[in-house]
């Protein structure tokens, strides 16, 4: 549920990347019974033009809709609620206007809904991009010229219901919004559980479908339009994230909740191959939990994800893997858990958000439950140096 676009902000040099995306959990009624977990994807992370991050938030039922902010690059952090939203929120998003204004998407209650930085600040009132049949899988990408681009599964109702991948875009950089168009054929209910998009090194966006047989879709050189959808060999997959490698290729991490595995493409925009990547030692199975992933200051890519054990009796920890080497051609780390959250705890941690801060260290935020099952609350953790070792987590308070 994770993707990275190449941050197009002027002086930043060849290669600087943000992530904008992902992911909470909710948990059901009874906190000791795994099957009532539900993966909700209620985080996402972005930049600002000065290097500043921004975390985003629907989990805090008392805020509705919250984000925490640098008040500097680098720097420390402050919070605040996000206007009130007229939904329920599910699935939230984010991502940067060509004119440098944060712009987030929602989905709840059926439709899509957006609002965005004002200049010179605050946030804009919810506004509703349409419905109904919008479940809570979308994402959101920029094109060449600037222009926002969400895509979104929709559901269909008729005497047999089905489900089909729509995209919405501005018809003008920072400008207004069209209406949803759709992508390819109508699919089964429940075969797509969820949508990521990247963005191919000659600036092509593609978007890349979960389910049995994960699927892949690509706008045309012209980018007039787009191709039809084909099998991605990357197995079946509950979750998936994105992000290029250092030298342009896409590749995509699947999650099946016993293992990882991923597909790339042999060449900058060019054909796919895909294999096992490693197999999780802690299993978060029945559950696929989410993925992010993005690259080191050096360039390697790193996936993070929640592992089970590690962390004492019954607790499931967030970990991640890593490439050896730019491009991943000496391969990669096996799966190693990050420090256990000290914060007690009867919810399972997702991890929700990862970005670069200014400095190129990656920063890592996860959404999880206090130690009555009653609220959630927000920890994040961050490489002490470019490339290097991890901190211990800190605690956010909404």
């Amino acid at each position: 549920m994770s993707r990275w676009t190449k941050d197009r902000s002027a002086g930043r040099g060849a290669r600087w990347w943000a992530l904008m995306v992902v992911v909470a959990v909710l948990l059901g009624a009874t906190a000791c019974q795994p099957s009532q977990w539900k993966a909700n994807p209620q985080g996402a992370a972005a930049s600002h033009v000065d290097g500043r991050l921004e975390f985003f938030s629907s989990a805090f039922a008392a805020a509705g809709a919250w984000h925490a902010w640098q008040v500097a690059p680098n720097g420390g952090w402050l919070s605040a609620s996000l206007p009130t939203p007229p939904f329920s929120t599910m699935r939230i998003e984010a991502a940067r206007n060509a004119d440098g204004r944060l712009e987030v998407f929602a989905a709840g209650n059926g439709q899509v809904w957006h609002t965005w930085e004002r200049a010179p600040g605050g946030w804009a009132a919810w506004q509703s991009l349409g419905g109904p049949g919008f479940a809570g899988e979308l994402d959101v990408a920029a094109n060449p010229d600037g222009r926002l681009e969400v895509f979104a599964i929709r559901t269909i109702a008729g005497m047999v219901a089905t489900e089909r991948v729509v995209h919405a875009w501005q018809t003008t950089p920072n400008g207004t919004w069209s209406g949803w168009s759709a992508i390819g054929v109508d699919r089964p209910p429940g075969s797509m559980p969820d949508i990521v998009v990247g963005q191919n090194a000659d600036g092509r966006l593609e978007v890349f479908t979960s389910g049995a047989v994960p699927q892949h879709v690509w706008q045309t050189p012209s980018a007039s339009g787009w191709s039809a959808f084909v099998p991605l060999p990357l197995g079946s997959s509950a979750q998936l994230a994105v992000a290029p490698n250092e030298d342009g290729r896409l590749e995509v991490f699947g999650n099946d909740g016993t293992r990882i595995a991923n597909a790339w493409q042999i060449t900058p925009n060019g054909a796919w191959a895909g294999g096992v990547l490693t197999a999780l030692p802690f299993p978060t199975s029945p559950f696929a939990q989410p993925l992010l992933v993005g690259p080191n200051a050096d360039g390697r890519l790193e996936v993070f994800f929640t592992i089970g054990g590690g962390g004492g009796a019954g607790q499931r920890v967030p970990g991640h893997i890593w490439q050896l080497n730019p491009n991943g051609t000496a391969g990669w780390s096996g799966a190693v858990a990050l420090p256990a959250i000290p914060w007690g705890y009867t919810g399972l941690p997702a991890v929700a958000g990862l970005a670069a801060n200014a400095d190129g260290r990656l920063e890592l935020s996860v959404v999880m439950l206090d130690s009555l099952g009653t609220s959630t609350f927000t920890v994040h953790a961050w490489q002490v140096a470019p490339n290097g070792v991890w901190s211990g987590w800190q605690q956010r308070v909404a």
